[in-house]
């Protein structure tokens, strides 16, 4: 039997709509766009084709022997 499931964290959808919003908001929403990104070690916020590249691989032939893993696809922001 195999198996496949994917863990959407909740939160935004698209991500440009959402931080137009915050950085719009004015100085207070640059700042915290800013520390976001300086939260994350790649310094860059992802993108929606990046986590999609990532399901696109998990529910592949080529990985058919990853098993029971939490694939965390978040620039190393939750290994720091």
């Amino acid at each position: 039997m195999t198996v496949r499931a994917v863990a959407r964290r909740a939160g935004r959808r698209r991500q440009v709509p959402v931080l137009d919003r915050i950085t719009s908001s004015g100085d207070t929403g640059q700042k915290i766009v800013a520390a976001l990104i300086r939260s994350v070690p790649m310094k860059r916020i992802g993108t929606p084709r990046e986590v999609a590249n990532a399901v696109a691989f998990l529910a592949s032939d080529a990985a058919s022997y990853i098993t029971g893993q939490a694939i965390s696809v978040s620039g190393g922001l939750t290994m720091s």
